[in-house]
């Protein structure tokens, strides 16, 4: 299995002008569920497969951007 789930929601992220107490919790919600819980779910299922004796590999994929601040 690939991993290679990833993205990001414009209202997500906080603009210069803004602060923390303005970030959109929703969209910031939304993105967490697809880069977080869009890579461990599938881990979850392919991976109890292979622990059970199954065969296969589990390769995550990130962003050339995943250590880079969004602007």
């Amino acid at each position: 299995m690939v991993n290679a789930a990833g993205g990001n929601i414009p209202d997500a992220i906080i603009e210069p002008e803004q602060d923390i107490f303005q970030l959109n919790m929703s969209a910031l919600q939304q993105v967490m569920n697809l880069n977080l819980f869009g890579t461990i779910l599938p881990t979850q299922v392919f991976g109890e497969d292979i622990k059970n004796g199954g065969t296969g590999s589990i390769v995550n994929i990130s962003s050339v951007v995943a250590d880079h601040a969004v602007s």
